[in-house]
């Protein structure tokens, strides 16, 4: 008898239960989140364009919608818009379509509305439209207190990250950014603005315009560029540049990752920190008047170390170490020179080579400097071990180039050496 009344309080208790989270879910549905159907299924009510343009407002709530804009297809999916203020808006884990124009918009250029999540959400940028100022997967203007996060875009017309105006405290995270059709992301500068923290995020470029944009662009025009940005952890795949900062501009880019890009970093005067992991970039910098760049390491063997685009006659452009692998021919009995990378106007630091191939190895790390006409090397350190002996630098004149030459007692098929250096590779 116990048991039986334990076993129907237990049934009770689970009946409340259930009742109680069915009163909850069917309350968040009607304010616009989630209803019973979709918390267990799965499945998204669909909707039209969200669009919130009154003062006073607060706690906005989107969640697990299918949002489709309707009657005019040039609405946006969500539009926070200039005449809004309050506080707090989510938008949460749903699917947001715009053809033409943006599917996120934070147009609050009133500056009044403060704290936005972004999170969890599938997006589709104006893939359709024609304006040059929409076709954003998420566009920020004056946004205030933003977390964007864990998000997919998987179009975009134009750049799939639009950051503008005096926004501040926004942090962008963890969001996956595929088919851009122009670039990654921009990020331009007003007089209020604040520094932009962006870590692990993924730009991939359109299949249709395959190395042609910038992954990130920091933008430079009649308010300046905005400067004093972090960005980490970020990868960027198959754009013309991979990360474009044509100012003067002083930043933190440190372990993020471009791939298959024309050029990996465009400097333009400013100083990067940090840094960059590259494969297959022909280029690893170009950089102009007086720019610093901190150092990139190259998993490809590169074309050009730097590209100087700057004036004649001004300072010259800075990288302070690179790294990457050279691969190398079979060599035969006797001397065998390998050039590494082209002398630039002037050149200082260490430089580090080591090949590998089974027993056979060498190891070669020497301070050298290069002052345009003499090239001399301090405090040697070398090893060789099985057919290879006897390494030193020497510039080949034909070429401009620095090698390494080592003596060979047999022949062999060598793979691939590694070169680093740190230092001034200075250009001009």
């Amino acid at each position: 008898m116990q048991a039986c009344l334990y076993a129907a309080r237990c049934r009770t208790a689970e009946l409340f239960h259930r009742r109680r989270l069915m009163k909850r879910f069917v309350a968040i549905g009607a304010i616009g989140l989630m209803s019973w159907t979709t918390a267990w299924a799965g499945d998204l009510q669909t909707t039209g364009s969200q669009n919130f343009n009154n003062a006073n407002t607060n706690d906005i709530r989107i969640s697990d919608k299918d949002i489709q804009p309707n009657n005019d297809p040039n609405m946006y999916g969500v539009l926070l818009n200039s005449n809004l203020t309050g506080d707090n808006a989510d938008i949460l884990n749903s699917t947001i379509y715009s053809p033409s124009a943006d599917a996120i918009e934070i147009n609050t250029t009133s500056g009044g509305f403060r704290g936005v999540k972004i999170i969890g959400n599938t997006l589709y940028g104006g893939e359709f439209g024609s304006s040059s100022s929409a076709g954003f997967s998420i566009g920020i203007a004056k946004g205030r207190d933003m977390t964007i996060v864990g998000n997919i875009s998987k179009v975009s017309r134009n750049e799939a990250l639009h950051i503008e105006d005096d926004q501040e405290n926004i942090t962008i995270g963890n969001n996956v950014f595929v088919d851009c059709m122009a670039d990654g992301a921009r990020i331009l500068n007003r007089s209020a603005a604040q520094p932009v923290l962006l870590a692990g995020n993924i730009f991939v470029k359109h299949a249709s315009s395959l190395h042609q944009g910038k992954g990130i662009y920091l933008v430079y025009d009649a308010n300046g560029v905005l400067s004093k940005n972090v960005m980490t952890a970020n990868r960027v795949t198959g754009f013309d540049i991979g990360l474009h900062a044509p100012s003067k501009v002083r930043f933190t880019f440190d372990n993020n990752l471009i791939e298959d890009c024309n050029v990996a970093i465009s400097n333009g005067n400013g100083i990067i920190e940090g840094t960059t992991f590259v494969s297959d970039c022909p280029t690893l910098l170009t950089a102009g008047n007086g720019s610093v760049t901190d150092r990139i390491v190259s998993y490809t063997t590169p074309t050009t170390i730097l590209n100087f685009n700057g004036t004649s006659g001004y300072a010259g452009a800075t990288l302070k170490g690179f790294a990457f692998p050279l691969d190398l021919t079979s060599v035969s009995q006797g001397y065998a020179t390998h050039e590494m990378f082209t002398l630039p106007k002037r050149l200082a630091g260490r430089i580090t080579v080591h090949i590998i191939n089974a027993y056979d190895q060498v190891f070669y790390s020497a301070n050298v400097h290069w002052d345009g006409s003499t090239l001399t090397t301090t405090d040697v350190i070398k090893n060789t071990n099985g057919v290879f002996a006897s390494p030193s630098l020497i510039r080949v004149d034909a070429n401009n180039t620095l090698a390494l030459k080592f003596y060979v007692a047999t022949g062999r098929n060598i793979q691939t050496a590694t070169v680093d250096f740190d230092g001034v590779y200075f250009a001009k």
